[in-house]
């Protein structure tokens, strides 16, 4: 199906969807729904699944050398290709029910197999253990985003050598930058390089329920953050607090807020560790392990959550560690919903 094709028909189940009830044949005063929006409800879950794989990507990357593509999905069928670490792929939405277990760079990824086609033309299957989804225009569009038609954009937005004008620089370098903010960026800085119309001041909640003034930029959307400080005059920053996902702040990995346990992973290159919940500290990753953001363990921290509310985590409690690959673990739909950056 072309991206037209599954654009126009959600708009057309979004259309219909929000029509209101008709008087007479469509309402009733008891407040019971007709068969007829019983009916459009049944149908709108019949597609739900399909609306969910429609706003997927439709690239991907292997983050794994040597992935394998099969010619059907499963262990043992026949190899087709393989691709290289870094190689992308066009994702041809079709992905499996079942689901396989593989254990790549010593993380244990049970996912389902997703068609694709490689830069050589050649169809096949693949895990999606494997690989990671790269930019998606439909997405954008749906979430009210404009479409990124540079190719390079997400390149400069996380390269640290990239030249990007400062109140543009979306780019998390922990111990270094945070877009334009440097250690010695003050506050009046930030009114210089935002704009006042983009900064104000509030608080920000730390561990323990604690509460510390801080000065806010782009408040209320979703690249906001929020920085404390070492002194009353706001010219020595203490750390940089992201809590909003679907943010363009990203690390030189692709790591920002809301960014999926699963994908983080893939991200790091290597499993990870964090402390159970439901006490000061919960969530917060404990260890990178190996992977790439060892190197900032001092210089920023980031927290898991789940992404439902009121998900049981009684399991998984406590000043203890646990590790991305502790069983059933994907059933908590864990991503980041926090991220503070150190300067020094």
């Amino acid at each position: 199906m072309s991206s037209f094709c599954r654009l126009s028909l959600i708009c057309l189940l979004l259309l219909v969807g929000c029509q209101p009830p008709q008087p007479g044949a469509g309402a009733t005063g008891t407040g019971t729904q007709s068969p007829a929006v019983n009916t459009l409800v049944q149908g709108l879950d019949n597609v739900s699944t399909e609306l969910q794989e429609m706003s997927r990507p439709n690239k991907v990357q292997a983050w794994v050398d040597e992935l394998i593509v099969k010619v059907q999905p499963g262990k043992d069928m026949p190899q087709v290709a393989t691709m290289q670490e870094g190689e992308t792929a066009e994702y041809l939405y079709q992905r499996t029910i079942r689901r396989t277990e593989f254990t790549l760079r010593g993380q244990r990824f049970y996912e389902p197999w997703i068609l694709i086609r490689t830069k050589a033309g050649v169809m096949g299957w693949v895990h999606e253990g494997g690989v990671r989804f790269l930019g998606n225009d439909l997405n954008d569009l749906l979430v009210g985003k404009q479409s990124n038609t540079d190719p390079n954009a997400r390149t400069r937005s996380t390269d640290p050598k990239a030249e990007v004008p400062p109140s543009e620089d979306r780019r998390l370098l922990p111990g270094r930058q945070v877009g334009a903010i440097r250690l010695s960026t003050t506050e009046e800085d930030l009114i210089r390089i935002y704009g006042p119309e983009n900064i104000g001041r509030s608080e920000v909640l730390l561990p323990g329920n604690q509460k510390e003034g801080c000065t806010v930029v782009f408040p209320g959307l979703n690249d906001e953050l929020r920085i404390t400080w070492k002194d009353d005059s706001r010219s020595k920053i203490k750390a940089i607090y992201l809590d909003r996902g679907n943010s363009s702040w990203l690390t030189s990995q692709g790591i920002g807020v809301g960014t999926p346990l699963s994908e983080l992973v893939k991200a790091n290159r290597a499993p990870v560790s964090f402390y159970g919940f439901n006490w000061e500290y919960g969530g917060v990753i404990s260890s990178w392990k190996s992977g790439t953001m060892a190197p900032y363990e001092k210089k920023c921290y980031a927290v898991l959550a789940p992404r439902k509310q009121g998900t049981d985590l009684s399991r998984y409690a406590g000043n203890q560690a646990f590790t991305s690959n502790a069983p059933d673990l994907d059933k908590l739909d864990l991503a980041i919903s926090r991220i503070c950056v150190y300067l020094d």
